[in-house]
């Protein structure tokens, strides 16, 4: 299902009437992991979140901008509760709820998937269907790294 939408992702790419971002001098960065903690017990918003990831920070940009995430994000996508704990190398992605996030987002997971694939957050936000909370520095750096098909960071 996930390579369905990233290619429906990057058809939308294409099709688009903007011009193609400029590329500046290549930004090198260590290798940057996601790990997924017990994977057979993962929902599947969290294997989706860790496909996104995976596939983003593969980008130097955006791994990059992932090394400077810090701490627990928490994650309620339609009921199905997920960890993003981010570190120096590497994110680690376990179901489950943490204790003490940095930062948490709750949303159906229809809103999750519209902003992943770029429709916008604002107007979720607004609505009401995607709730936040904690430190919005981190939120902000999140939302580069959950864009689906759009190569920015």
């Amino acid at each position: 299902m996930l390579d369905v939408l990233l290619l429906w992702a990057n058809h939308r790419q294409r099709v688009s009437r903007r011009p193609p971002a400029r590329r500046e001098a290549a930004v090198t960065s260590p290798a940057y992991r996601v790990t997924l903690v017990e994977p057979e017990r993962l929902s599947l918003a969290g294997h989706m979140v860790a496909g996104l990831l995976r596939r983003n920070v593969a980008d130097p940009r955006c791994a990059a901008r992932a090394a400077k995430v810090r701490g627990t994000v928490a994650v309620d996508a339609g009921g199905m509760k997920l960890c993003l704990e981010f570190g120096d190398d590497e994110v680690r992605v376990r179901g489950g709820d943490a204790e003490r996030p940095r930062a948490r987002i709750a949303a159906p997971l229809d809103a999750l998937l519209g902003v992943a694939l770029g429709q916008g957050v604002v107007g979720a936000f607004l609505r009401g269907r995607v709730k936040v909370g904690g430190n919005p520095l981190v939120l902000w750096r999140l939302l580069g790294l959950m864009k689906a098909g759009r190569g920015e960071c």
